[in-house]
């Protein structure tokens, strides 16, 4: 499929913030305000709608913003 799988591990019961950012055909992924950071392109009539996180977590907090297109008066 062309992807490739990006891993890392976190020590059991930490608590981890993850900002993922989409933009037409690339994505930021932030942990921890940028103690990581994934970032790539994907090809392809849309942009992803979802991401998937293993192993499934116990999530207590998730926030989702549609942002408007903007190219800042170009």
């Amino acid at each position: 499929n062309g992807g490739s799988l990006r891993q890392f591990g976190f020590p059991a019961g930490k608590t981890v913030e993850i900002r993922l950012f989409i933009d037409v055909s690339v994505f930021e992924l932030f942990i921890d305000q940028g103690y990581r950071v994934v970032s790539g392109r994907f090809f392809g009539n849309e942009a992803p709608t979802a991401a998937r996180i293993t192993p499934p977590s116990a999530a207590s907090d998730v926030v989702s913003w549609n942002l408007k297109k903007d190219n800042g008066g170009l």
